[in-house]
């Protein structure tokens, strides 16, 4: 039996109230099912955590429990058992209790599936093609191995430098510490070897509660989907909610609990999908250490006002459909950036200002309607600057940092936003933006790169650095650079259609 998927143990539903049950870890299947011979109801407060110990000792955790069946019975003559389903959506497994407000996590540690392409730490495993002999002499001379060895007349030698950090910052989340999570098969008579794949963890500067190390890990997987070029799967999660250590008594106090999140996405790849390649990650963190260092720290310092936009640009970059939402979408995050990152707002001359001051006291005189409201916001919008002045100031980011790569990048910006104004308010066009699917696609991606090039710029991130490596076309950014001046030139075909 695997009895990681199935756990039974006795679960706390009350101050007092102990009842059994059996607790089943399946993703979206997840389910705790209570049962007891005396009656019981599940009290509203039940709903942040229930607190169980399962048959193997383990103590678990479940937050945020949702009654799939609230609290029923079955009787059969004088006997009866009351019941209930329960869908948790986090389990959390260790060796304590975790609540969902103490301030007890000191690190959060994850996996992503893409991490060996950004932490690309290539020499850290190898195999030694010279000298191999006088390696295994020199262990059998120092008596390294428990025995000595009979060296033959081919001999390998496989090493791990024992390079532990990978990278290693410190950012406004706390300290990222990026390692070789490694898995090791001491030897016999069906080989040797070590296997491994970055993790990191995430040391808070101070500790935090469940829902602060959650939101600091989507933080940093948001930044590593962008860089990386495709969405994430979560891998592993724990969390160290261990005590300040005491010379004593240190391995009482080490208490690692294991993270399950029933609801956790699942990015299922295609047969024919390519991993991202080394070359085309946006920042190679062992390659550039300190522009990987410059744009984390700028990113995650700017993170808190700019993460609505951040969140669904980077999900629309990631899709492989194109749709008219996905084109409103990117062109709405603009919107949403903090107003120091867009044209400032124009002055409006005395004679436009005094009628403005003049409509809007006589509208105020007016009972109130939506109309009303209407015109009001519309006045004060006067002067400030308009989605299509958003979109082309961050465009000037990019041109600025690419002047020869992205020509008439502005004039591609305007027509995507009037795209935009068209599917939002049927706004009168000329253009039949709907008959052109390529029109469409290029557009969008325009919008969606312009937003996540001008981000990555403003954080310190080098573009000529990353076009130096070259390209195998694996990143939704390269094939947008390479494939520019060709799209570009498609577009004005369109366009040369409306003269």
């Amino acid at each position: 039996m695997d009895f990681d998927y199935l756990k039974s143990g006795e679960f706390t539903i009350k101050e007092n109230k102990t009842v059994q049950g059996e607790l089943i870890v399946d993703g979206k299947n997840t389910e705790l099912f209570l049962k007891d011979k005396d009656f019981f109801m599940l009290e509203n407060d039940n709903s942040d955590y229930i607190h169980g110990i399962l048959a193997s000792q383990k103590k678990v955790s479940l937050f945020q429990c949702l009654a799939i069946a609230n609290a029923g019975s079955l009787y059969n003559g004088d006997t009866s058992v009351t019941f209930a389903r329960i869908f948790p959506h986090f389990v959390i497994t260790g060796n304590k209790h975790l609540y969902p407000n103490d301030k007890s996590i000191k690190s959060i540690t994850f996996q992503l599936d893409d991490f060996q392409s950004v932490f690309y730490d290539f020499d850290a495993f190898g195999t030694a093609l010279s000298g191999r002999k006088e390696i295994l002499e020199l262990i059998n001379r120092k008596g390294f191995y428990v025995r000595e060895l009979d060296i033959g007349p081919y001999p390998e030698i496989m090493f791990y430098t024992g390079k532990e950090y990978i990278f290693k910052t410190e950012t406004k989340l706390g300290n990222l510490i990026i390692f070789h999570a490694r898995t090791s098969r001491h030897g016999g008579p069906t080989g040797v070897g070590i296997t491994s794949k970055p993790a990191a963890t995430l040391e808070f500067h101070k500790r935090v509660d469940f829902e602060h190390a959650l939101k600091s890990v989507h933080d940093l997987k948001l930044f590593f989907e962008l860089i990386l070029g495709r969405e994430q799967n979560l891998e592993k999660l724990y969390i160290d909610v261990s005590p300040p250590k005491k010379l004593e008594d240190q391995d009482d106090n080490y208490s690692i609990l294991d993270v399950k999140i029933s609801l956790q996405k699942e990015v299922l790849r295609e047969k024919d999908e390519r991993s991202p390649h080394p070359t085309d990650i946006l920042i190679q963190a062992c390659e550039y250490p300190d522009t990987y260092e410059t744009v984390l720290k700028n990113w995650i310092m700017r993170q808190e006002e700019r993460r609505r936009a951040r969140e669904d640009i980077i999900l629309s970059f990631n899709k492989k459909i194109y749709t008219k939402d996905r084109t409103v979408s990117a062109a709405n995050m603009f919107d949403h950036l903090p107003d120091q990152d867009v044209p400032k707002k124009k002055r409006l001359s005395r004679e436009v200002s005094n009628i403005r001051s003049r409509f809007k006291e006589e509208l105020k005189q007016l009972e109130e309607s939506p109309e009303r409201s209407s015109l009001l916001n519309a006045l004060g919008r006067l002067g400030a600057p308009s989605l299509k002045d958003r979109i082309c100031h961050r465009a000037n980011i990019v041109t600025t940092a690419q002047p020869k790569r992205f020509k008439d990048l502005d004039v591609v910006c305007r027509h995507a936003a009037d795209y935009r104004n068209y599917l939002v308010h049927n706004s009168k066009t000329k253009f039949e933006y709907e008959q052109h699917f390529f029109i469409q696609a290029f557009l969008t991606d325009t919008l969606e790169f312009v937003f996540c090039a001008s981000e990555l710029i403003e954080c310190g991130w080098n573009f000529d650095e990353w076009l130096s490596n070259g390209s195998s076309l694996s990143h939704r950014f390269a094939t947008y650079v390479y494939n520019y001046e060709s799209g570009l030139e498609e577009f004005h075909s369109f366009l040369n259609k409306y003269k």
